[in-house]
């Protein structure tokens, strides 16, 4: 699923599922005015450059009810991924307590849609600094699936 900005009622997200969400600073790509679980893959594009401290939401979540449930794979609360040569460390509880938020970290990130030298975009982001092996050729296979997934069932 990609999304620009988008407000859907809820949102469940499947564990074979890559999330792409491109936020744009306090302004989330993804509204969810319902339930939010997660289990599935999460990939971050920016669309500008941001710096250290510097907050992005790539969901936000309206709901009072139980909040967010379930992490992106690999991303646990407080988790640490690159994305653009930035690194940002994740909270599901950010906003009022139901957002999920980027804070950027360390370096500065830019608005390359491009894989960084570190790995591909919006990779977890192990201790020692590596994005866990992954290519840019398996996230962009992923990317490729999850959009054929969805058009294939769109013509069902």
């Amino acid at each position: 699923m990609d999304s620009a900005s988008l407000t859907t009622g809820g949102l469940t997200e499947d564990a074979d599922i890559t999330l792409t969400l491109t936020p744009s600073g306090s302004t989330p790509a993804l509204t969810v005015n319902g339930p939010l679980n997660l289990a599935g893959t999460l990939a971050v594009k920016l669309n500008g450059p941001v710096t250290a401290a510097q907050k992005l939401t790539p969901i936000h979540q309206t709901a009072t009810g139980p909040g967010t449930t379930g992490t992106f794979t690999g991303l646990a609360e407080g988790a640490k991924l690159t994305v653009n040569g930035g690194v940002f460390q994740i909270s599901y509880h950010g906003g009022a307590g139901h957002d999920v938020v980027l804070t950027a970290t360390a370096g500065t990130a830019s608005a390359d849609a491009t894989a960084p030298a570190g790995g591909p975009p919006g990779q977890p982001m192990a201790a020692d600094g590596s994005t866990h092996g992954r290519s840019t050729t398996t996230t962009t296979l992923i990317a490729l699936a999850t959009a054929l997934a969805a058009i294939l069932a769109g013509l069902a």
